[in-house]
């Protein structure tokens, strides 16, 4: 389908569009905070990391309290790929 809205409409094809078939699993702020962890450098939270990956995200998001659960491939979902 995006290929599709990408050959008709080029970039414009490409914007996030709202689904109506399905609600929204993690509320906005979720996502905020989440990339504001990514555009952190992990040191800054006593992690011996060079530089945020997904599954880091993914571990560090949960017992901090801002989400019981969510999985690696909704994190990158919501990044839009880190």
């Amino acid at each position: 389908m995006w290929r599709k809205r990408f050959f008709e409409e080029r970039m414009a094809g490409l914007e996030e569009r709202s689904r109506p078939d399905r609600p929204r699993t993690f509320p906005p702020e979720l996502v905020v905070q989440a990339k504001a962890l990514a555009c952190e450098r992990p040191a800054t939270h006593d992690l011996p990391l060079s530089h945020w990956n997904t599954p880091d995200i993914t571990r560090y998001v949960c017992p901090s309290g801002l989400i019981a659960t969510i999985s690696d491939r909704t994190i990158r979902l919501a990044h839009g790929a880190l």
